[in-house]
């Protein structure tokens, strides 16, 4: 991850302060099932049973009343809630905490 390209921002919003640090500290891969229940994946499916999964949904959101709007709309909401600007204090106070177990990380080594 790249500091100032949004993408720590996001990752704390989406699995929270502790659980972004340790992912982004440790550097570890993460299996599927773990993935989602840190939140960085909606749900995990074996290769099987995604493709029906998918065409599920797509079905169901095109038989709504308004499919287009809702569509547009539910792609557009949870972007600019997790996108938007985070405020100065709070990134100040995340940089502070990322700096301190990075350094408690490497004094551990």
């Amino acid at each position: 991850m790249i500091h100032g390209a949004g993408g720590i921002q996001h990752l704390t919003r989406l699995m929270g302060r502790a659980r972004a640090l340790e992912v982004m500290l440790s550097a570890d891969d993460y299996d599927a099932a773990l993935a989602e229940r840190y939140g960085g994946i909606n749900r995990a499916l074996p290769a099987s049973q995604l493709g029906a999964f998918v065409s599920s949904i797509a079905h169901r959101i095109a038989g709504l009343p308004a499919a287009g709007h809702v569509v547009v709309e539910g792609k557009r909401a949870p972007s600019v809630q997790a996108f938007s600007p985070i405020p100065k204090h709070a990134e100040a106070r995340n940089a502070a905490a990322a700096r301190t177990c990075f350094q408690a990380v490497h004094v551990a080594r």
